[in-house]
C-alpha cells in the first residue's frame, strides 16, 4: 500500500474504514480522496463532514433525485453516476461457485468465474441481474436489471462518471459521445433511477 500511494494522484474509497488505514500511511498528504456512491451522501451535512475529513469530491447517491441534487450545499467537488449498471448488494455467498461450480461441503469449487461466462438472478419479474464473482474472496456483485442513463445538463454537480462492465469498444463510443454532451441513452434496457422520482 505505501508504495501503491507513491504512485498513484488518490484514492476512491467506499466506506469510512478505508479512510483509518489511508491515516496510517506516512506522508499520505499528498493523495486526494474521493468517497464513492457507497457512502450514500444524501445531505450537505454529509457532505460537510466528508469534506472536514479530508475528501476533495463526493460521487452522490444515486437516489437522489433532480431537485435534491440542486439543493445540496457543501464546499468540495460533485460527481454523479451518469451510467452504468448499479450494484445493488455485495454478497458473501456466491450463486455461481454453489450452483455452476457445484462448490458444498463435500466438494471444491471448480471456478466457473475464471472461465468467462455471464451469469445472471432471474426474478420473480423476469428481470436478470448480473452476477460479478471476484474469484478471489468468493464476493459476489449483483447489479441492477437495467443501466442508469440519466441527463445532467441542468445538475448542479462538477463532473460525471461513466461506470462499464464489459461492453465493447462501439458501445463505449456511443457512452461517452452521449454523456459528455449532458444526454442520455434511451431504450427498454436502461432507466432514469431516482433522478425524477424519490426513494
Amino acid at each position: 500500500m505505501k508504495q501503491l500511494a507513491q504512485n498513484v494522484d488518490g484514492f476512491v474509497l467506499s466506506h469510512l474504514g478505508q479512510l483509518d488505514f489511508l491515516h496510517e500511511l506516512e506522508d499520505a498528504s499528498h493523495l486526494s480522496l474521493i468517497a464513492n456512491h457507497t457512502f450514500n451522501t444524501f445531505n450537505t451535512y454529509t457532505i460537510e463532514e466528508l469534506s472536514h475529513l479530508g475528501f476533495s469530491k463526493v460521487i452522490l447517491s444515486p437516489e437522489l433525485t433532480k431537485n435534491q441534487i440542486n439543493a445540496l450545499g457543501g464546499n468540495i467537488e460533485r460527481e454523479i453516476v451518469a451510467y452504468g449498471n448499479i450494484c445493488v448488494m455485495t454478497s458473501e455467498y456466491c450463486p455461481v461457485g454453489t450452483i455452476s461450480g457445484n462448490f458444498s461441503s463435500h466438494s471444491g469449487c471448480t471456478m466457473p468465474c475464471t472461465k468467462g461466462g455471464k451469469y445472471y438472478l432471474r426474478d420473480r419479474l423476469n428481470m436478470d441481474f448480473r452476477v460479478l464473482p471476484d474469484n478471489i474472496d468468493c464476493q459476489s456483485q449483483i447489479f441492477n436489471a437495467k443501466i442508469t442513463s440519466i441527463e445532467t445538463n441542468d445538475l448542479n454537480i462538477d463532473s460525471i462518471r461513466i461506470d462499464v462492465i464489459d461492453e465493447d469498444v462501439t458501445s463505449l463510443q456511443e457512452i461517452i459521445d452521449t454523456h459528455k454532451y449532458g444526454k442520455k441513452l434511451s431504450g427498454e434496457q436502461y432507466t432514469n433511477g431516482h433522478i425524477n422520482r424519490p426513494v
